[in-house]
């Protein structure tokens, strides 16, 4: 009896400890509540929950400055696409220029190259870039048709049917047709006698028509002392050195053919010094007075003349002779300087 008594007063103290925790947390629920109601007043609709407008105007995701602006990844520019597609514009010109044609591709190559780079250089435009490869690409193609173009008119130049299922019948009826054109006819008989002569070693006087092709070529006169002149000319003229200068070989080309769109004036000349090497006019870049227009398109009759500009060796000019000859094909004709 004694030990119940004994255990069952702690268990009064007990109750009793736990009636009072139970009256304090009662008051602690309600302080509890009025924290809750604090919260939900202050924290909640005041402050903003997620996905609900707070008082500064926007969520909490959103920015806590209403004024500024937000810029986009791709609004930067992108340096290596702009670059590209200013080099592929330069590249398309020069493609279409035979003489600097070469260094058109090139160009365009490096267009190309740094619009690819450009393409994917992350957080930049991607216009400029697409822009330089697309242009790049058609600088290419509009390059490769103009080479296309100049290779078949090479080709074409000479008639090659004609001049090879008759070849005497061409030459009588170029020879009939020069006769009736012009009064001078008495020089171009003398053409034949070019089987003779017109080599290296026994040179054409200055003057003598020379039949090549559908061609009559006449090396008019050579100035040996025309450097400054070319010089002048043009302030870009290539400077061909110390050794050499600059010398101008006045040609007339007459059109004998019967194509009917015509054709323009294409000659291989050059000068052969008297070291053996030969000189041509594509060696150095040069403006020269009254060129010759080689574009120009003939029909049968018509002539043009004009002057061609070479870099011959400075000290042995007077020594060498002029080849000529129209197109690739036929024989090379050799006239004197002087």
């Amino acid at each position: 009896m004694n030990e119940t008594r004994e255990f069952g007063a702690p268990q009064s103290t007990y109750a009793q400890a736990g009636q009072q925790g139970y009256q304090h947390g009662g008051q602690g629920s309600q302080y509890a509540g009025a924290q809750s109601g604090y919260g939900s007043q202050h924290g909640g609709a005041q402050y903003g929950a997620p996905g609900q407008q707070g008082p500064y105007g926007g969520g909490a995701n959103q920015s806590p400055y209403p004024g500024m602006p937000q810029q986009e990844s791709g609004d930067k520019p992108n340096v290596a696409g702009i670059i590209g597609l200013i080099l592929a514009v330069v590249g398309f010109i020069l493609s279409c220029i035979p003489i600097v044609q070469i260094f058109g591709w090139l160009v365009l190559l490096l267009a190309l190259i740094l619009g690819v780079v450009g393409l994917f250089i992350q957080s930049k435009s991607k216009i400029p870039a697409v822009a330089a490869i697309v242009v790049s690409i058609i600088g290419g193609i509009v390059g490769t048709f103009v080479s296309a173009g100049i290779l078949a008119a090479i080709l074409a130049n000479g008639d090659f049917e004609s001049t090879t299922n008759d070849p005497a019948t061409a030459e009588s009826s170029a020879s009939a047709e020069s006769d009736a054109a012009k009064p001078s006819s008495t020089e171009k008989e003398s053409a034949p006698d070019s089987n003779d002569k017109g080599t290296r070693e026994d040179p054409l006087a200055l003057g003598t028509p020379i039949e090549s092709g559908d061609w009559i070529i006449t090396v008019n006169s050579v100035d040996l002392n025309a450097h400054d002149k070319v010089m002048n000319e043009n302030p870009f003229n290539d400077d061909p050195g110390a050794d050499k200068e600059y010398i101008l070989v006045n040609v007339t080309a007459e059109y004998q053919g019967d194509t009917a769109e015509g054709e323009g004036v294409l000659l291989d000349i050059a000068y052969v010094g008297a070291d053996g090497n030969t000189y041509s006019w594509l060696d150095n870049v040069a403006v020269v007075p009254d060129d010759l227009d080689m574009m120009k398109p003939l029909f049968k009759g018509g002539s043009v003349s004009g002057n061609i500009g070479i870099a011959v060796p400075k000290d042995t000019k007077d020594q060498g002779v002029v080849s000529i000859r129209s197109g690739f094909e036929d024989k090379k004709h050799f006239v004197a300087v002087k």
